[in-house]
């Protein structure tokens, strides 16, 4: 049973094996088709799936927009495949060989997508990400209060922030608290994460299997480790409110303000906040350079996983007229290498420290965050890049945490 948990889902056997069922569906519908229909008709088919995909992008990255980056052409010529497989399936008489390659094509599109982005990396962590024993509010209380909490393991608890300052109506918080919380009076420093867009708080401790990554520190330094809060960055699924203080979504202030004191006033944490770190992935940490720029004095320290530029909805044109009602200078006013630069020679920023890190694969990522990190250390940064084997996927970003958890640590003060 162990073995097949720790089944890897994106080793090159599995997406070649992928590929190879989604070309024998497509085989086996032409055949059909042609048998049933005639080649007319298939060919009319095809071009009627080559529109709807067509169609399909179009609405989703030039008229909705709901996510930054676009959808790999591998998903939808896998949605493309099923679709003419369910066609030949309505016209087919033989349908059980067909009916199952179709389903298998279903699944062999999952496993692309997931291929893509490494959300799941083995067929263990379909079934559960988590590491950390789960909790609510009230069933840690009361195990604190009857001293049943576990000694070697720590909890994730899933905790509403309120928004007093900003009134941004952000969902619930995802805290991991490691065993030092409840077995010692340590205050310990807190790393704030966010996810990117689309994305949930929960990501983090989903895909991005922070939890593992912080029972394994914690367990080889005494059940000490900085406390995880995953913190909600956009409102929604596919909300991208640019992470600024824009009409109707006040993150920026949410992330720079009510975020720390609500953590100071729920939980017994480290009261100097430049012993904290925030950070993210793709659009989080955009937004965490945005954070650390913008509000210097909310955190000491920032991690920027795959990050842009600057902060975008879309193109530049695009996100100055919503975010920044069309003013070229409201934006350069809160865009992180602007900022940078501007106070080049002030040392507004030389206590802050920062890693930017990118997939060696996501060649726009890398070059975005090395043009950043230059300004950073310009800026007097002590700031760190470097590239890991990659993409613009989880696997990246959760090597990337964990080789950062000891670095978040020690600018704690945990080490």
């Amino acid at each position: 049973m162990h073995l097949v948990q720790e089944f890897s889902l994106t080793t090159p056997a599995v997406v070649w094996a992928a590929t190879a069922v989604l070309c024998a569906c497509v085989l086996l519908s032409t055949w059909r088709l042609l048998q049933g229909r005639g080649l007319r008709f298939v060919l009319i088919a095809a071009m009627g799936v080559g529109a709807i995909m067509f169609a399909m992008r179009w609405g989703i990255e030039g008229w909705w927009r709901p996510f930054p980056d676009a959808i790999p052409w591998q998903i939808y010529a896998g949605v493309g495949v099923c679709i003419f497989g369910l066609l030949a399936l309505l016209c087919a008489k033989k349908r059980v060989l067909l009916s199952f390659l179709v389903l298998l094509s279903v699944l062999s599109t999952l496993l692309v997508g997931n291929n893509v982005y490494q959300l799941y990396p083995t067929v263990g962590s379909v079934v559960s990400h988590d590491h950390a024993e789960r909790m609510s509010w009230e069933e840690f209380q009361a195990a604190l209060n009857k001293k049943t909490l576990p000694r070697d393991q720590g909890v994730l608890l899933s905790l509403q922030l309120d928004s007093p300052r900003s009134g941004f109506k952000a969902r619930k918080a995802q805290v991991y608290l490691p065993p030092a919380y409840w077995r010692s009076d340590t205050a310990l420093p807190v790393l704030v994460m966010m996810a990117g867009n689309p994305g949930r708080p929960e990501d983090w401790f989903g895909a991005g299997m922070a939890d593992r990554a912080a029972d394994q520190y914690q367990q080889a330094h005494g059940g000490v480790a900085p406390i995880i809060a995953s913190v909600d960055a956009t409102g929604s699924y596919t909300a991208n409110p640019g992470c600024t203080d824009s009409p109707g979504s006040n993150v920026a202030t949410y992330l720079s303000q009510d975020v720390p004191e609500q953590l100071q006033q729920k939980l017994k944490v480290d009261p100097d906040q430049q012993h904290w770190t925030i950070g993210g992935l793709s659009y989080g940490g955009t937004c965490a350079l945005q954070i650390a720029t913008n509000a210097p004095q909310a955190y000491g320290n920032f991690l920027d996983f795959s990050g842009e530029l600057e902060p975008s909805i879309g193109t530049h044109e695009q996100t100055v007229t919503k975010l920044f009602e069309g003013s070229e200078a409201k934006f350069k006013a809160h865009n992180p290498a602007d900022l940078l630069q501007k106070h080049e020679h002030d040392g507004r920023y030389r206590h802050l420290s920062g890693v930017f890190i990118a997939g060696d694969r996501d060649h726009q990522a890398v070059h975005d965050l090395q043009a950043l990190h230059k300004r950073a250390e310009a800026a007097g940064i002590k700031s760190q890049f470097r590239t890991i084997k990659g993409g613009h996927d989880f696997g990246t970003w959760r090597t990337a945490f964990e080789q950062s958890l000891p670095w978040v640590a020690k600018q704690g003060k945990l080490e």
